[in-house]
């Protein structure tokens, strides 16, 4: 009985450790939760404010999958490079200004190899 404990305790702490460690690359080919979750380690908003989408790209990883992000203001001026699959998933999240009322929109574009 003791045994059973031990081993449901390490299966649930292995499943829990798959789960964070591959925290960029969002199971079932639905990559909606990448850019919140970025925002959320406070990755995203130094990245996109400081105009840096290659860093935004760089931290982002999805196996099998190519990606671009673009950045665009309220104007709707981008920048970064648009896609260059001919199926691609786009998925964005908007950011509130940070000293003044700036937002911006983060633009992720992902397709298969």
């Amino acid at each position: 009985m003791l045994e059973s404990v031990f081993a449901g305790l390490i299966l649930v702490g292995f499943m829990l450790y798959l789960a964070g460690s591959h925290a960029h690359a969002v199971a079932g080919q639905d990559f909606s939760g990448v850019l919140p979750e970025l925002e959320q380690q406070g990755i995203l908003r130094a990245l996109v404010y400081s105009g840096d989408v290659q860093g935004i790209e760089n931290e982002i990883s999805l196996p099998g999958y190519s990606h671009a992000v673009r950045l665009c203001d309220a104007a709707g001026s981008c920048t970064g490079e648009p896609p260059a699959g001919s199926t691609v998933k786009a998925y964005s999240i908007i950011l509130a200004g940070e000293d003044s009322p700036d937002p911006r929109e983060v633009k992720l574009y992902a397709w298969q190899d």
